[in-house]
């Protein structure tokens, strides 16, 4: 696996991102495009691409405090779902450093 970390929309795999975040997350657990670009800058947000052989499996949108990090949103290819690209996805992030890990969920 991957990881590219994207501080703006120039790289030629955001719009196919972006349509994953918005078909995996409802309006209300979203942010606006706007929001999104104004955020993707700063040093604590990471918009991360997770990606296989050049191709997108996944996103993981998260941030990193010093105590911790918080990821926000996380979420795999439709078409890949399954297959343990999650679960790889999550062991790897853990495995970056030691702070903890705080994982939003949603009913």
């Amino acid at each position: 696996m991957e990881y590219i970390r994207l501080a703006d929309p120039s790289h030629h795999l955001f719009e196919e991102a972006w349509e994953l975040y918005e078909q995996s997350f409802p309006l209300e657990e979203r942010r606006p495009l706007s929001r999104q670009l104004t955020i993707m800058p700063h040093d604590t947000y990471h918009f991360e691409l997770n990606l296989r052989q050049g191709s997108l499996v996944g996103i993981l949108f998260w941030w990193g405090f010093e105590e911790l990090r918080f990821i926000e949103h996380f979420a795999t290819v439709a078409a890949l779902r399954g297959r343990g690209y999650g679960k790889l996805v999550l062991k790897d992030f853990a495995g970056r450093d030691d702070r903890p890990v705080l994982l939003e969920v949603e009913p």
